[in-house]
């Protein structure tokens, strides 16, 4: 059986002149938070409407995502010139956040979720 190495121990095994980022494990808190996060997106999507392009639509939960993290983190958004002359904002990667980031993140999500009424229904038991 292998054991997981320190971060210490890893990085003295990379070559001279490695560039390496090493990341924060996020094991199993992912699990059931990450389920939590794509319930609350999916409730967005499924009771707002959002403006876009000059009208009101439904947007995608993965839509949702993305406006949810630029608001999270009040950064100015990036915007890039996309490939026929289009403008194309980068946003916020949530698997890269850190433990604590995404622990802050599911509680603005909830709440946004309060703030705009959005109804978030229990979790349907499973029949055995």
């Amino acid at each position: 059986m292998k054991t997981p190495q320190s971060s210490e121990s890893l990085a003295e095994t990379l070559p001279i002149g490695s560039i390496g980022r090493l990341f924060e494990r996020m094991n199993c808190f992912y699990g059931a938070r990450f389920a939590d996060m794509w319930v609350l997106l999916t409730e967005f999507s499924r009771q707002l409407e959002w403006l876009v392009n000059g009208r009101l639509e439904r947007l995608a939960p993965e839509e949702w995502k993305d406006i949810l993290t630029a608001a999270f983190r009040r950064e100015v958004p990036r915007v890039a010139m996309g490939l026929d002359g289009g403008m194309v904002l980068l946003g916020a990667r949530t698997s890269r956040f850190t433990k604590r980031e995404m622990s802050d993140f599911l509680e603005f999500l909830h709440s946004a979720v309060a703030e705009r009424g959005v109804v978030i229904a229990p979790p349907v038991p499973e029949v055995a």
